[in-house]
């Protein structure tokens, strides 16, 4: 089978969820179809093929431009696999047109967690509706556009392989310039308004520096974004920044790395559709603390496999780290919690089966 996706940003060079899926999808896929991509950057994936996208001004132009010129150079028998989520209307209609033009089927995969708001909703209709199948990475998304827009989707999780280390914490810890005796909290994934890593910083301040002193406690950022530069700032304003660590990008090859020296793991979201770090943490069976927002409280039960706060609500979460960091059987407790739904209810291979019978046209 040929398939070729419509990516945009990729990792390794960009490290969302979404990204980082459509990288290890490729590379699954590429063992046994004839997989393209289309990209800002070359991902350097083992057979698979780049088409170049430039990030040319206007973005609604030319970027539908750039995906002319690719389809035009495809064979006519390949299957289009579209990474949806916020962009301009036309150009998932000229996605959409184009795809029609040449002939080419193509499927959806929904990572937008937002609920929609299209102010004109005919580009957007258009291209779901042409869809060959429409797939969303959670419930919460699957029932907020059928509620809004009457469009069905099939739900698959974006499920990556995960792998844990076998090097020792203390090694970890000195690769990282961090103590031995480290106390680590992590935030993994972008700096950047809606991810809320501002939040992270307020709640981590509010324990108060004899606290932050006492318990060894270190916050660990690995992520880039918009966001990273005024975050430094604050944290050298605020006499921090000895006990607060940005990373910067973190191959997805290293994250198990910085899960096994983590002690708590801190998800602070206005949304997320099924995110692909979260599922790791739990996958690590660590003691998780998220914002009470769509797509991380439908996985996370509060007080039984981790913690939840109010969105925005720096107190709240300062109080639910406080009262994690003394109790270490709680810690192990909601992390075995959080382990045994990912095992109940995210299997890798299940994940590949679906997406094989979507792929080969059974469905």
């Amino acid at each position: 089978m040929k398939i070729h996706f419509v990516c945009g940003n990729i990792y390794p060079h960009t490290t969302g969820g979404m990204e980082v899926f459509n990288y290890y999808f490729i590379r699954e896929l590429s063992s046994k179809h004839q997989v393209s991509y289309s990209a800002y950057r070359d991902a350097k994936i083992e057979k698979a093929t780049f088409f170049h996208l430039h990030k040319w001004r206007p973005q609604h132009l030319f970027f539908p431009l750039h995906i002319f010129i690719h389809f035009y150079q495809l064979p006519k028998d390949t299957l289009i696999v579209y990474s949806y989520s916020e962009a301009s209307g036309l150009i998932w209609f000229f996605n959409a047109f184009f795809a029609k033009l040449f002939n080419l089927k193509y499927i959806i995969i929904n990572h937008w967690g937002a609920t929609p708001n299209w102010k004109f909703s005919f580009p957007f209709r258009y291209f779901f509706k042409n869809s060959h199948k429409n797939i969303a990475v959670s419930e919460d998304i699957s029932k907020n556009y059928y509620l809004k827009y009457g469009i069905k989707f099939e739900i698959i999780p974006p499920l990556i392989p995960f792998f844990k280390t076998n090097q020792l914490e203390k090694d970890i810890l000195l690769s990282y310039n961090l103590p031995e005796d480290a106390f680590v909290l992590s935030f993994i994934g972008s700096l950047k308004p809606m991810k809320n890593p501002n939040i992270v910083l307020k709640a981590f301040a509010l324990l108060g520096i004899e606290y932050i002193k006492t318990n060894n406690l270190h916050l660990i950022f690995a992520g880039e974004g918009v966001l990273k530069k005024e975050l430094e700032q604050w944290c050298f304003e605020n006499n921090l920044s000895n006990y607060i660590h940005f990373l910067g990008i973190i191959k997805k090859e290293n994250i198990p790395e910085i899960l096994k020296i983590t002690k708590i793991y801190i998800i602070s979201s206005d949304y997320e559709g099924t995110s692909v770090s979260l599922l790791e943490a739990m996958f690590n069976k660590l003691s998780i603390i998220g914002s009470d927002s769509v797509g991380i409280n439908n996985m996370i039960v509060h007080g039984f496999s981790g913690l939840l706060y109010p969105v925005y609500d720096d107190k709240k979460l300062a109080e639910n780290i406080h009262f994690l960091v003394p109790d270490k059987a709680l810690r192990i407790k909601l992390g075995e919690n959080a382990h045994a739904f990912y095992q109940n209810n995210y299997i890798y291979e299940d994940f590949i089966k679906k997406y094989e019978k979507i792929i080969n046209l059974e469905e």
